[in-house]
């Protein structure tokens, strides 16, 4: 609240400075600066209809309507007289809430975390559950337990939406990923999410939609979803579908091809750049006449990336990329390289919802912790958060 005032005396002193001198778009009334044209703030037309309140706009910038919605949203009551000047009043009932939901207004979601966790592969064999393929037990009680402590999963296009157009986000949002595209996801998690009503992000491998053998088209690999089946889960709205290269994700030896999105050690900078470049723009390209959706989001095979290739993606016009850098994503911090938080096999449910609460700063019990079998409290979950 002292903020907002500070910002709407700082900017009254400006107002006073300016009434005398004339800046394009603007007609002296009363030693007063008054727009004569409408005004667009984040895309949002401005309600101007009270012309006795002055309105700041310099060098083609709005910085702040001083209408009497608009401060009433902030908290404040404003009233002008032009023998008694203009007087602003701090209201004794402010709803934050409600001062969260203007659409010029992103102050809800800035200085603020976001955790965003991962997936690859689900699989009903104990014998390949490891640190990146878990059962199709563990991933529903996963999603239980983030429905059980009111997380709200939101797609990256949620956030981006908030930041640029003024749309609200819900409480406690989280952002859930996986890597690779395996028909698992399709056949396993796809449901769940459906069940439960959760939104998640795909990140696909472009060579690999649809198929089951490697490009030699001799050895297998792990069944990957087609762009039919992929199709269907972005239709549904709950599932969306983003990068991770066409043909990056190798382990490399340096010199044939390098580490995910690495320079190969005999490779010029000009090259280098034209090889990402090339491979970023097929299939941001193919998931957009495949899918239909804004492909903005760059996942980094193995979590390697550098200087050449933040710039290179940001260039394509990519609003986010993500690593592999085991954290939660701090608003403050902006939205390339972000951190996620894996969730493997050999980690109860439990234990990663008690990290992501801390890394989230959030102090919330956890329902059935000392309940030690996992189906039971899957099933007291499910009477817990399913209606």
């Amino acid at each position: 609240m002292k903020k907002n005032i500070v910002i709407v005396l700082l900017l009254i002193i400006i107002i006073l400075l300016l009434t005398s001198i004339d800046i394009k778009g603007f007609q002296k009334i009363d030693d007063v600066q008054l727009p004569t044209y409408d005004v667009n703030i984040n895309g949002v037309k401005v309600d101007n209809t009270y012309s006795e309140y002055p309105l700041l706009n310099y060098k083609d910038i709005t910085y702040l309507p001083m209408t009497e919605n608009y401060v009433k949203d902030l908290g404040l009551e404003i009233s002008w007289d032009k023998e008694k000047g203009l007087s602003i009043t701090e209201l004794d009932k402010y709803k934050e809430n409600e001062a969260s939901k203007l659409p010029h207004e992103v102050d809800s979601i800035i200085d603020a975390k976001i955790p965003i966790i991962t997936y690859h592969h689900i699989h009903t064999d104990p014998s390949v559950w490891s640190d990146i393929t878990i059962s199709p037990q563990k991933f529903r009680e996963d999603m239980l337990y983030l429905k059980a402590l009111n997380y709200n999963p939101i797609h990256f296009k949620d956030y981006f939406s908030a930041v640029d157009n003024g749309s609200s986000l819900p409480d406690n949002p989280i952002i859930i990923t996986f890597d690779d595209g395996y028909r698992s996801n399709y056949l396993l998690a796809y449901p769940i999410l459906k069940e439960l009503n959760m939104k998640a992000t795909i990140t696909v491998i472009g060579w690999s939609v649809g198929r089951e053998l490697h490009k030699d088209g001799q050895t297998p690999i792990k069944p990957h979803f087609t762009w039919e089946e992929a199709k269907e889960m972005y239709d549904s709205g709950l599932i969306d579908i983003q990068h991770h290269t066409y043909d990056l994700h190798n382990l490399g030896d340096g010199v044939t091809c390098g580490l995910g999105v690495s320079q190969m050690s005999d490779e010029s900078r000009e090259d280098y750049i034209k090889r990402l470049r090339n491979d970023t723009v097929k299939l941001k390209k193919l998931i957009e006449e495949k899918i239909g959706n804004e492909v903005n989001v760059f996942s980094y095979p193995y979590g390697v990336f550098n200087e050449i290739s933040e710039e290179v993606i940001k260039q394509l016009g990519f609003k986010a990329t993500l690593t592999t850098i085991d954290d939660v994503w701090n608003l403050e911090d902006g939205h390339y390289q972000l951190e996620r938080i894996n969730m493997p096999s050999g980690v109860k449910s439990i234990d990663l919802m008690k990290r992501i609460l801390v890394l989230d700063d959030r102090e919330v019990n956890i329902p059935f912790e000392n309940i030690e079998n996992q189906m039971e409290r899957i099933e007291k979950l499910e009477n817990l958060v399913i209606k």
